[in-house]
């Protein structure tokens, strides 16, 4: 009889073996797609936009009000005033003489290994791929007497110290004189956005991001003055990488 049972006991056996095994796979294939991906916020960058730091080397005094068609009796005029010709144009807004300014912010470093807990699950070694949900900006503080033109974002590897190296990532718009912003949006570049992608794969290494803007002072209108402080943030998502 012990002879005839056994092997219906372990049949039955090896059924609940198959039975907890799928059930097992079936938990594994949930957790995978489920908890596997990651949320987190993007660390924040704040960029200072300072008329009395020396990037943006202003004249003592704006231009005087110059009709022009072209840039060469703007040099005349730069000239008189002692002003720098290389930073006069003919502004085709206010077809007069202007001046022109660049300033770019250096390079902030972020390493996402370090600054996002969320993504301590991963090694250094591991590659992930990220997946951009938003990025948001916030004008915190804004002093300025005129102004602040748009905003170019940059991203580029670590090392780099300029936006010529970069790739522009995204654009903050105009910002008025003495407004603050809250939860305003970030135009991404699409170029950008995979340029960000592709260094966040290797998670491991940080990279950098960048500002610049450019801003055109008419002759005759009054020279900036005054800081802004513009505040990059964002939502990502994160899942391990082939």
């Amino acid at each position: 009889m012990m002879m005839t049972r056994f092997p219906h006991a372990i049949h039955g056996l090896l059924a609940v073996a198959t039975v907890s095994v799928t059930g097992s796979a079936t938990g594994c294939g949930l957790i995978s797609s489920d908890i596997a991906t990651v949320r987190f916020a993007m660390p924040e960058r704040t960029y200072t936009f300072d008329t009395a730091s020396a990037g943006w080397n202003l004249p003592p005094a704006t231009l005087p009000v110059v009709p022009c068609t072209d840039a060469t009796v703007c040099c005349a005029a730069a000239t008189l005033a002692s002003i720098d010709c290389s930073t006069v144009i003919c502004d085709a807004t206010s077809g007069t003489c202007a001046l022109t300014v660049t300033v770019e912010n250096p390079p902030q470093a972020i390493d996402l290994k370090m600054e996002v807990p969320a993504l301590s699950s991963f090694s250094k070694q591991s590659v992930i791929d990220v997946t951009i949900s938003q990025i948001k900006y916030d004008v915190t503080r804004n002093s300025m007497n005129v102004d602040l033109p748009v905003v170019e974002l940059f991203v580029g590897g670590d090392g780099v110290t300029s936006s010529a190296q970069a790739q522009k990532f995204g654009t903050v718009p105009v910002t008025p004189a003495g407004m603050t912003v809250t939860g305003g949006a970030v135009a991404l570049d699409p170029g950008g956005q995979q340029a960000f992608v592709d260094l966040a794969h290797n998670f491991g290494t940080p990279f950098v991001f960048l500002s610049r803007t450019t801003v055109v002072i008419p002759g005759g209108t009054p020279l900036p003055m005054g800081a802004v402080d513009i505040t990059i943030k964002g939502q990502m998502s994160a899942k391990p990488g082939l």
